[in-house]
């Protein structure tokens, strides 16, 4: 076989293995990319102001997809109307949309419904999407049996979620959120304000699941909680005091991202595995403590280590002046000093 012979077969695997070219278009304030001659949504003017509905065409092809985020954060954005052709919607497309107060479909719509300007499946068994706009008490439906990623996300008005008695998956305490058994605490509603303590039932601590409740000063963990999920008290602006309990031995990434008000924490003897960027952006932070008899991490100065000193986990906010890493360290983590402001100089030691 000669050079050519070989060379052509080569071109025409590598031509058949190349990704389709998708492209992305712009009709006034949409962006879309259009796939097999259908469009998805992938973007949104986030200064729109008012209500909107949806065409079922754009450049026209059927509108059929809204992907993930595509309308996120439209702050001024007060209702929206979901065209027929939509039938596939992805997770927290309209997450921090403050002033949405309502979410509605075309009633031909085989894939989505609306019942009170909150978003479900056809059949009402998956809340997908409560408006961030949304005030007051909501009741979660009997029918529903699974509660889409963040569906309560940015409610910064929502006081109190509740289910109704009958439902099988979910129950509510004081208006928050667990699954039917009170062994996961999911949902806190964002408008929750003042001292909150977890119920010895709780194993587990959801993500998200206090973030954004901005009027939250305390919270004591109970007893039986053994993980605190990824951003699960993040932005909780007013947050002063957290108990973590001997029986936690995990915290998510992000767990207490942008916690301003948070002074000081500190880390049990279980805890055996910390996210990255979990304390970071909480400035009024000094201290990250660990107790004694941690196994996998140390403190320092208030400064979060590997029990051997040589990793570099977290630096409080709050920690200012200049810093001098010791010299047994010899990596530091990503996102270590996220926050850090009022640090005036690091002295980085040559084992680094």
């Amino acid at each position: 076989m000669n050079i050519k012979t070989r060379i052509l077969p080569a071109l025409l695997l590598a031509a058949v293995l190349l990704p389709f070219s998708v492209y992305a278009y712009t009709y006034g304030d949409y962006t879309y990319t259009v796939y097999d001659g259908k469009a998805t949504i992938t973007d949104f003017n986030s200064s729109y102001s008012g209500s909107l509905t949806i065409p079922s065409t754009l450049g026209g092809y059927p509108v059929t997809s809204i992907s993930y985020r595509a309308f996120y954060n439209c702050y001024r954005l007060t209702s929206v109307t979901i065209p027929d052709s939509a039938t596939r919607i992805g997770d927290e497309a309209f997450s921090s949309c403050t002033s949405l107060t309502a979410i509605n479909v075309s009633k031909n719509n085989p894939a989505y419904t609306s019942t009170n300007g909150v978003l479900f499946n056809k059949n009402l068994t998956t809340l997908i999407q409560c408006p961030g706009g949304f005030s007051g008490s909501y009741t979660i439906p009997d029918s529903v049996t699974s509660i889409g990623n963040n569906a309560f996300r940015s409610c910064t008005s929502l006081t109190a979620i509740n289910v109704s008695e009958n439902n099988p998956a979910y129950t509510s305490t004081n208006g928050v959120l667990f699954n039917k058994n009170l062994t996961a605490l999911i949902q806190c509603p964002s408008g929750l304000s003042g001292s909150y303590t977890i119920p010895d039932s709780v194993t587990s601590i959801g993500n998200y699941a206090f973030s954004s409740c901005s009027s939250l000063a305390s919270v004591v963990i109970g007893n039986s909680v053994t993980s605190i999920g990824n951003y699960a008290f993040s932005s909780c602006s007013s947050l002063t005091s957290v108990t973590i309990p001997d029986s936690v031995t995990s915290i998510g990434y992000d767990a207490f991202f942008g916690c301003s008000s948070l002074t000081a924490i500190t880390i049990p003897d279980s805890v055996t595995d910390i996210g990255g960027y979990a304390f970071s952006g909480c400035a009024s932070l000094t201290a990250i403590d660990v107790s004694g008899g941690n196994a996998k991490y140390a403190s320092i100065g208030g400064v979060l280590f590997n029990k051997t000193h040589s990793t570099l986990i977290a630096c409080p906010g709050g920690l200012s002046g200049p810093y001098a890493i010791p010299n047994s360290v010899t990596t530091i983590g990503r996102g270590a000093f996220d926050g850090c402001a009022s640090l005036t100089s690091v002295t980085i030691p040559d084992s680094v």
